[in-house]
């Protein structure tokens, strides 16, 4: 029986997924090449997801020879988009299921998150990459969370919008969910 539902944020909770959306919005506000942008966030990003590097450190490599200030760069971590449909079935799923947030993330998403008053309203606990040193590509971290909330893997569901992101999960017992839209998932997870 399922006791515990969890999500994933970019791309589920949030429209898109975070790296893609940084890029646009970088490139727009100081018209910089938004794949140059993006190529250089993906090539760089494993320590500072860990939580094993500051935002200044990881600027400084992503941004090496381009005009983006680190405060904008900082900044633009916070800003993303809710998704309207994904918000509505969280509240609906808190109706009857724990539901918790699991993401790969950075300090200063991590931090926004945290303090906005929506996120506390829609999970029972959050955990973010940066801040248990471990990521997605392997079961440590699923099996820290199912550890925490005192959870067998067959009580919980995991929702992630990438499939690279459902295979440790799986392997433990969790049964996964692909997003592509909250309806999708609605079905899913109601059957």
């Amino acid at each position: 029986m399922i006791t515990t539902v969890i999500f994933d944020f970019a791309g589920v909770v949030s429209v898109g997924r975070l790296f893609p959306v940084i890029a646009k919005n970088l490139s727009e506000q100081f018209g910089i090449d938004e794949t140059m942008i993006k190529e250089r966030l993906y090539g760089n990003e494993k320590q500072f997801l860990l939580g094993r590097e500051t935002v200044e450190d990881f600027w400084k490599r992503v941004c090496d020879g381009l005009s983006i200030p680190l405060r904008e760069f900082e900044e633009a971590f916070r800003k993303w988009e809710l998704n309207e449909e994904t918000v509505t079935l969280i509240r609906e799923l808190k109706k009857k299921y724990s539901v918790v947030l699991l993401s790969d993330n950075f300090a200063p998403t991590s931090a926004f998150i945290r303090s906005h008053p929506i996120f506390n309203e829609l999970f029972d606990k959050m955990y973010f990459s940066n801040e248990i040193h471990m990521i997605k590509d392997g079961p440590g971290i699923f099996q820290y969370v199912l550890d925490d909330l005192k959870v067998k893997p067959q009580e919980s569901v995991f929702i992630d919008d990438q499939e690279k992101n459902l295979i440790a999960p799986r392997e433990l017992g969790i049964q996964c969910i692909l997003f592509i839209d909250a309806e999708q998932t609605r079905k899913e997870i109601y059957g």
